[in-house]
């Protein structure tokens, strides 16, 4: 079909703890829409984060109906240093919620090089230095209210309801 550009990825894959979503990760997930044609985000949480999971998740649904959002409970550290199959085990957790092969992670952190590595896919680093949107997830629970203009239109309300008291 003339005029129709064909996407460059099959399957394509963003991962997050969305906490909470933002305007960053907005860009990130378009620019990953329009390189897929097919997108999955993955929600990672755990009972202890401030933002429930299945709210994030709701949130990536709605902002992003085209993608398929899955949410994943599961425990997996946090931290490559705190365990040695760190790596080994995120793989595995991304292949049992998403068994189709995966062509493309899309991020703007250096996991995205490690992760696509261990799953065979490419990695698609999109902004890491934050030139087009400076700010981070961690600075907005830091500071909800002062930065509520960064958050994704749909997780303003809850951010609004809340008092001023951090979200760490």
């Amino acid at each position: 079909m003339a005029g129709v550009e064909k996407k460059r990825y099959v399957n394509g894959l963003v991962l997050g703890k969305f906490m909470p979503p933002h305007i960053g990760h907005e860009y990130l997930i378009e620019n990953a829409l329009s390189s897929c044609e097919k997108l999955t985000i993955l929600v990672y949480s755990l009972p202890s984060h401030p933002i429930d999971g299945d709210t994030r998740a709701s949130w990536m649904r709605e902002l992003f109906p085209d993608a398929r959002v899955l949410h994943v409970r599961d425990f997996i550290p946090i931290y490559a240093e705190s365990d040695p199959r760190y790596w080994r085990m995120w793989a595995a957790q991304v292949k049992q919620n998403h068994p189709e092969h995966i062509d493309a992670i899309f991020s703007s952190e250096d996991y995205g090089y490690r992760l696509s590595e261990e799953l065979g896919a490419e990695h698609v680093c999109v902004d890491k230095q934050r030139a087009t949107f400076r700010i981070s997830a961690s600075e907005i629970r830091n500071d909800p209210l002062g930065h509520i203009y960064l958050v994704s239109s749909v997780a303003r309300p809850y951010f609004r309801n809340k008092p001023k008291a951090k979200l760490i």
